[in-house]
């Protein structure tokens, strides 16, 4: 293959062509010049010439760039842009560079652009110029490659000589639409669950439509509940943590209040009857951690201490008996004894007075002899009438006889 050098004379000519519908290739170039394609390099110094990667949706439009890098220093140069016509529609090119020169037709593929500085070595690097593609409607949902090519002696520096670029060729990778989050919630909303027990959280992205529904989650507590990546939540310890889901986009988070129960270890207790000194209790349940006491072994009657208690029943004393008796200088006692539990009770016998008879178990305290008048303790006789119970008959017997003989005595 010959090979010719774009010469300053060749790139000037070049230019005049432009007024042509599509742009010339060099002169200076064999028509079986190979163009390059995109080469990968492995080193980050390298001279490339880069196109964008974009994404966009059918029907819309999308811009992408080609730009230098490591520009080691051009006075010219011919680039071809190709791509996929079936998907992609060429709307619009905008350079950046001045002196940039392209196809006058969009339609062209692939599409060439020029550019000429005269005599001087140009090092600049960025985007030389913008391509804004139209996705058709129907395009398939896939990448579609835009390609940037040269051939040789189609970039040269100002000695004539051949200046090499990597081609870093770009891609339009067409999806559906996206469509923006704008809500999630997460159910459920609270939980309670025990030590050792896992829940699943779902969460529900809205709208349904939305393109990205992936959520990550969070425990505010891992000592209490750990959170996977799938939203299953298990409880670790006693207590409560928030558990949080947040969209992709980290615009939108929702919370699972999990609560970490008590585990009540329940342990019987025997019913004990209540005597005369001591409550008894009905048959319950207490839990051993926290003394809470239930009707049932499964924990789901609560009872309070008042439920549980059988109070004491009073005692069965017999009669009192005299252990100590009374006398005229000294109180006497007497007791009696509880026939269940043994409990005695006591209690005193008052001094007896002068006279008064010796304490019986019916009376304690002694009986005084029983007179009409209280005050007059001798019994009445003919020589001490006194208002004994004899003096008084004597007195009725008297005056009803008196009466019988005013009557005799009337009716002489």
């Amino acid at each position: 293959m010959k090979k010719i050098k774009l010469g300053v004379a060749a790139c000037a000519a070049v230019i005049l062509a432009l007024s042509n519908v599509t742009i010339m290739t060099s002169a200076a170039v064999d028509s079986d010049a190979m163009p390059k394609a995109a080469v990968a390099s492995s080193k980050s110094d390298a001279s490339q010439i880069i196109v964008d990667t974009k994404t966009a949706a059918p029907g819309e439009d999308v811009t992408v760039a080609l730009s230098l890098k490591n520009n080691p220093g051009i006075t010219g140069m011919v680039l071809r842009i190709s791509y996929d016509s079936t998907a992609l529609k060429l709307k619009l090119v905008e350079d950046k560079w001045s002196n940039l020169m392209y196809s006058q037709t969009l339609d062209v593929n692939p599409y060439k652009i020029m550019w000429f500085d005269g005599l001087n070595n140009v090092k600049t690097n960025g985007e030389v110029c913008n391509f804004t593609f139209t996705v058709n409607e129907n395009a398939a949902l896939k990448d579609y490659d835009i390609e940037v090519s040269y051939s040789e002696g189609d970039i040269c520096d100002n000695l004539e000589q051949d200046v090499h670029f990597d081609m870093v060729s770009g891609k339009i990778t067409v999806k559906n639409p996206t469509v923006d989050v704008t809500g999630v919630t997460l159910t459920p909303a609270k939980k309670e669950l025990k030590i050792g027990e896992t829940v699943t959280l779902t969460s529900k992205i809205t709208p349904d439509n939305a393109t990205d529904k992936k959520v990550t989650y969070k425990s505010s507590n891992e000592k209490i509940a750990t959170v996977d990546a799938n939203g299953k939540v298990t409880a670790i310890a006693e207590g409560s943590a928030d558990i949080t889901a947040t969209t992709a986009d980290g615009k939108y988070t929702a919370t699972s209040k999990i609560t970490v129960v008590h585990v009540h270890n329940l342990v019987k207790v025997a019913k004990k009857d209540a005597t005369c000194t001591e409550n008894g209790n009905i048959e319950y349940y207490k839990c051993e951690k926290d003394g809470a006491m239930f009707a049932d072994a499964e924990g789901k009657k609560a009872l309070t201490e008042s439920d549980i208690v059988i109070k004491a029943v009073a005692h069965k004393f017999g009669d009192w008996n005299i252990t100590l008796a009374a006398t005229e200088t000294a109180e006497g006692v007497e007791e009696r004894v509880c026939g269940d539990c043994g409990k005695k009770e006591t209690r005193s016998i008052p001094k007896l007075n002068p006279g008064d008879d010796k304490p019986t178990t019916d009376n304690p305290g002694g009986d005084k002899p029983a007179t009409d008048n209280p005050g007059d303790d001798k019994p009445a006789t003919d020589d001490n009438p006194g208002t004994g119970s004899s003096a008084s008959l004597s007195a009725a017997l008297g005056a009803l006889a008196l009466g019988a003989a005013v009557v005799m005595k009337k009716k002489k």
